[in-house]
């Protein structure tokens, strides 16, 4: 079983991939939450596990998101997915980090990648999983 203190820095390096991308966001010109909130162009995402199950967290991959699909929807199929897959459970929850503009594809993927290698230093594992949204 974990100490509260790796816990507390997993949750850090969770935070950290959202905090990684608001800044960029904001610079192209739009803020995050009202970008992803129905966005009107395409934009790049990732959705990871706010819970780990055991010792295990679980990503999707970085992918290119249809313009009009919002983070809520992202979050609901990526839980819906865990759910069925992994068990994982309904109280728990997901977060899907997202970045507008299609430059933004490399620095959403390298937050991703940061995340990762971070739980993997905290001696967690992380599970890539194959989830791809479906409206």
């Amino acid at each position: 079983m974990r100490n509260p203190i790796s816990i507390s820095i997993a949750a850090v390096c969770l935070l950290g991939a959202t905090c990684a991308i608001q800044p960029t966001s904001a610079q192209a010109g739009e803020s995050l939450d009202q970008s992803v909130d129905r966005p009107s162009q395409p934009y790049f995402s990732f959705c990871r596990s706010d819970n780990m199950i055991g010792n295990t967290f679980y990503f999707s991959a970085t992918r290119r998101i249809d313009a009009g699909v919002g983070r809520q929807d992202l979050q609901k199929s990526f839980h819906d997915y865990l759910a069925t897959k992994y068990k994982y459970p309904n109280t728990s929850g997901v977060s899907c980090v997202a970045a507008v503009g299609s430059d933004l594809q490399a620095r959403t993927e390298s937050s991703r990648r940061e995340t990762i290698n971070n739980l993997h230093s905290a001696r967690y594992d992380v599970v890539e999983t194959d989830w791809t949204y479906r409206k």
